[in-house]
């Protein structure tokens, strides 16, 4: 999750438009729930399963994960207090997307820790028993450990999960396919690769779409895209991963406008 990275090299120019932007928050916290319908509001995971005012079969985010790819603590690092604490760890950034209308669950990213996040996911919306898919689909941003990897796990030596949705750009989808071990997943068909398209809207539902946005970000094996999600009344934009804001200047982006068009931003 280089994004954390890039935002502690970067904190002016990102503390300036934000103060300049003060409506437009950056919301942060594993556990925060963002309501796509009336405006955002936050509460500890599975705590406030409700929305304010009563309703709560709005869409909502559940933040999963806040971490770089290899999570808190990381391999090598043997005197982090969380070793000792769990409570200090923090597992790989996620979002979970449930919209209680229909019972639908999407996630975003397939992380390392992707049997924990799972289960935090089904304390907002469990799942009926023998439910296939698992998820109603997972949209990936790119080919880096932490982002991915965790699809193992609806292979047949864990879930053994049968046609969950993989959402994924082109070069990521190919190289699902054309490498192992993820060409098996595809192949007993435990994934079924959905494709995107730069800037392309992907309807969940006629009031509930993700678009993927590309940003530059090391692109060895695919391309990288951040996400903006899309509700009946708000918007929230999430980008785990990014070089730097001066880059994206570069592709004609400017950060301050994608904060500007939504109204909570993941960064």
């Amino acid at each position: 999750m280089s994004s954390m990275g890039s935002s502690a090299r970067q904190p002016d120019r990102r503390d300036r438009l934000l103060r300049k932007r003060g409506q437009r928050p950056v919301a942060r916290g594993a556990g925060a729930v963002v309501f796509l319908a009336l405006g955002a509001a936050f509460g500890p995971a599975g705590v406030e399963r409700q929305a304010p005012g009563g309703d709560d079969s709005r869409p909502y985010l559940v933040v999963l994960g806040i971490a770089q790819d290899g999570g808190v603590p990381q391999a090598g690092s043997f005197d982090h207090p969380a070793w000792d604490d769990p409570g200090l760890g923090r597992q790989v950034v996620s979002l979970g997307l449930v919209d209680p209308r229909t019972q639908h669950r999407w996630l975003f990213e397939a992380t390392p820790d992707l049997r924990h996040q799972l289960r935090r996911l089904d304390q907002f919306l469990p799942r009926q028993p023998g439910a296939h898919p698992v998820v109603d689909g997972v949209f990936l941003t790119h080919a880096h450990m932490g982002h991915y990897t965790g699809l193992l796990f609806f292979g047949h030596e864990a879930m053994g999960a049968r046609g969950v949705p993989v959402y994924a750009m082109p070069r990521m989808a190919e190289y699902l396919r054309e490498n192992g071990p993820w060409d098996q997943l595809v192949r007993f068909e435990n994934i079924r690769i959905s494709p995107l398209a730069a800037r392309v809207p992907v309807a969940l539902a006629p009031d509930l779409s993700v678009t993927p946005l590309l940003v530059p970000h090391r692109q060895e094996y695919s391309e990288v895209v951040g996400f903006r999600i899309a509700g009946p009344r708000s918007t929230v934009l999430f980008i785990p991963d990014i070089n730097g804001w001066e880059e994206w200047d570069g592709w004609g982006v400017k950060v301050e406008d994608e904060i500007a068009a939504v109204d909570v931003a993941y960064l």
